[in-house]
């Protein structure tokens, strides 16, 4: 392994033990902050790791210089929660995108229930609210209960899709709001997104400027802000995903519904709450037509949690 990591460009190894757990230490260049040797180890780990999620890691950060230690541990299981709502749609694929990953436990919440007896400190709970943003304000799980307030305090992670992505807005979670395509159609066509934050427990497993193929198929995915708000989403990395072309460029007929600014997703100012209008959840699987883009904003949710797991 001495050897091995270096050869996939990682200097500064050394103190490795192999047993229950393999440890080892690596030493970072001087000024790197924890954070920042965080995303080094997990793509150390991703590199020479052929499945991450089964080996299942932790991190450790030398408070004195700031070198990282991993250790490979036996799996806890990461926990998805899915809120199903009367009338919801591809909740099932939501299901089913999370249990392609091994050790994932996809986890159905009935939008009766109250969110403060079905989250768990082991938990990493993940808001997947569908369909119906007028009605969901008044449900448990929006925006009177337990979730908001954990949120908001950054106990919690919680991302909307397509029309999840309009319950937060409604419900004061994320800024700005909803209007109708450009154009007036229902639109469903693959987009190409491009990562504007990798710094997110959203994105942490892209880097800046990835570009991913995902599914668009909305009729009311045209965000918009007032100015004040766009500055300060631009100034706060909160703008995650922007529609772009396959070459990564900015233009007109990328932009599928006529978004502010190509915008596709944005996350609260503490960024723990995301919204965005393509599907992840139906590009998981590389055989299928959708491809596997979505997988990077689901790993990235379970790389979260593994990291706040080890931190505790």
């Amino acid at each position: 392994m001495e050897r091995a990591l270096p050869a996939l460009g990682f200097e500064g190894v050394s103190e490795v033990r192999v047993g229950k757990f393999i440890e080892l230490r690596l030493a970072s260049p001087p000024g790197t902050t924890a954070e920042q040797a965080h995303r080094n180890v997990d793509e150390m780990c991703r590199k020479l790791l052929a499945n991450p999620i089964i080996e299942d890691f932790t991190f450790e950060i030398d408070a004195g210089d700031s070198r990282p230690s991993v250790a490979l541990e036996e799996h806890r299981p990461v926990r998805f929660g899915i809120v199903v709502f009367p009338g919801s749609n591809t909740d099932a694929d939501c299901w089913q995108a999370v249990a392609t990953f091994p050790g994932a436990e996809p986890q159905f919440l009935w939008h009766k229930h109250d969110t403060s007896a079905t989250s768990t400190p082991s938990s990493c709970p993940r808001l997947q609210l569908r369909r119906l943003p007028a009605l969901r304000r008044h449900r448990p799980f929006q925006p009177h209960h337990g979730r908001r307030g954990r949120l908001r305090r950054r106990r919690g992670a919680g991302a909307g899709i397509c029309n999840g992505f309009q319950t937060l807005l409604e419900a004061g979670l994320l800024p700005g709001a909803m209007l109708r395509n450009i154009g007036l159609k229902f639109v469903c066509r693959y987009v190409n997104l491009r990562v504007e934050n990798a710094d997110t427990p959203f994105t942490r497993s892209c880097r800046e400027s990835d570009l991913l193929r995902i599914v668009v198929k909305h009729n009311e995915g045209n965000y918009t802000a007032d100015p004040e708000t766009l500055a300060a989403l631009q100034a706060n990395g909160q703008v995650l995903l922007r529609y772009v072309d396959a070459a990564g460029r900015r233009t007109p007929t990328a932009n599928p519904n006529g978004a502010l600014d190509d915008i596709a997703g944005v996350c609260n100012a503490t960024h723990n709450v995301f919204g965005l209008m393509p599907h992840p959840e139906n590009s998981v699987e590389a055989a299928l037509a959708g491809g596997a883009d979505g997988r990077r904003i689901f790993q990235s949710m379970i790389n979260t949690l593994l990291l706040s797991r080890a931190r505790a």
